[in-house]
């Protein structure tokens, strides 16, 4: 559902929600502005689906999915959130997906299909996996958890041998007419480069698909003045014939400037974490102008990790309106001599079910001339940043104000 926020109270919008109908499983969920013009787009991390985007056209939304060119990488998308990875002031999408580390397989010629439907009973949802013998689709999973589930097995099969050698519509028979299907044809976490006409698909890197990814956060951990992301990873609740999925430890990947991300070993990020991670939220707790993270598990503690080997950078707050206090959906980009640096978006909700800090950090490789804010709704200002400030805030009139030199690093 969509909510608007009127006279101080949220009601559904149904004339935008009825867009969301019918679109299965929604792991993720962020706002925000790929096209430039003040007017923030939903963007969906679809299981069974593909990266979903809604165009926001003064607050009507329209499905623009295929238009992007997203539409042909259905996943297990986990989630979702939008940096500007390659430096060219354009939102670029990064998703986490299952990743390649598993049983389960998936191509453009061989989509991974599973089958459900109330096969036994109604009101009880079955589901049959499916792998390729060749290019015939069989039943996944092996003869013993199949009957316990699915009961009329016995009446087709009598030996391992036999149900082995089945082909799902062998399976199916005459049941095939209450079942439907799903399909994904891409299991990898992938960045999707805003282009200005669309986006073009890239794989992580292998390091990011040995386990499935959950939350995905962009941030600048090392202070060079190139976005990095961090995905959290790894998932242990499979059936009892299938080793858990654990090779991930949570993952830094550095970024460059151009879009490409490389690894950063567990021995030089720091971040070890080998329980099953979820939400993962930056910030600066510490307000040293590095930026912290935090990553949660399932069933175990939560880890704090303090960022002790960055340059740091301005710590940047942006003051909106009374409705919109935090200034979500404001983009900002720091102004340098012979460029700009990366353009950063303040998020309300993004990731994995966790939110980052609206407090962002900007790595300053050298000083800074101006600060530029394209605010919600388009307006923009440019304001000049003085010399040896460390910490700010910024208002919809461009007007700066230093923080406190109390309320600034503790270094």
């Amino acid at each position: 559902m969509i909510y608007r926020y009127d006279g101080g109270q949220w009601k559904a919008d149904t004339k935008n929600s009825v867009l969301l109908d019918n679109l299965g499983i929604v792991n993720g969920a962020v706002w925000s502005d790929l096209t430039g013009d003040g007017l923030p787009e939903l963007i969906l991390a679809c299981e069974w689906g593909p990266i979903r985007v809604f165009r926001n056209r003064a607050g009507s939304l329209f499905d623009a999915t295929a238009e992007f060119g997203l539409a042909p990488y259905t996943g297990w998308w986990r989630g979702v959130t939008t940096g500007d990875l390659n430096n060219d002031g354009r939102m670029d999408i990064i998703a986490s997906n299952w990743g390649f580390n598993s049983p389960y397989r998936a191509s453009q010629q061989k989509p991974l299909i599973f089958v459900f439907g109330q096969l036994v009973q109604p009101g009880v949802m079955d589901i049959i996996e499916t792998e390729y013998d060749g290019n015939v689709l069989t039943p996944r999973r092996q003869f013993t958890p199949m009957l316990n589930s699915l009961p009329f097995l016995y009446e087709t099969f009598t030996t391992h041998k036999a149900y082995s050698e089945a082909t799902l519509d062998k399976v199916l028979a005459d049941r095939a007419v209450l079942s439907r299907r799903v399909a994904a044809n891409t299991l990898a976490s992938t960045v999707f480069l805003n282009t200005g006409s669309g986006f073009k698909a890239v794989e992580m890197p292998r390091e990011a698909q040995f386990a499935p990814a959950f939350s995905v956060n962009v941030a600048d951990f090392d202070g060079d003045g190139n976005e990095d992301v961090f995905l959290s990873q790894n998932f242990f609740d499979l059936q009892p014939e299938t080793t858990r999925i654990d090779a991930g430890l949570g993952l830094w990947l550095k970024g460059d400037g151009t879009g490409a991300l490389r690894p950063v070993p567990a021995s030089i990020s720091g971040v070890r974490v080998h329980g099953q991670q979820r939400g993962a939220a930056v910030g600066d707790y510490d307000d040293d102008g590095r930026v912290d993270l935090a990553v949660t598990q399932n069933g175990a503690a939560t880890k704090l990790y303090r960022n002790v080997g960055a340059a740091p950078g301005l710590r940047v707050k942006l003051r909106g309106p009374p409705g919109n206090p935090h200034a979500i959906g404001a983009v900002m980009r720091l102004q340098f001599k012979d460029r700009q640096g990366p353009a950063r978006e303040v998020h309300v909700g993004s990731g994995y079910w966790s939110q980052d800090s609206s407090t962002q950090v900007l790595a300053t490789p050298i000083q800074p001339d101006a600060i530029w804010v394209r605010w919600p709704g388009g307006k923009v200002t440019t304001t000049p940043i003085p010399a040896n400030v460390k910490s700010f805030t910024v208002d919809t009139t461009g007007q700066l104000t230093p923080d406190a030199p109390a309320a600034i690093a503790k270094q």
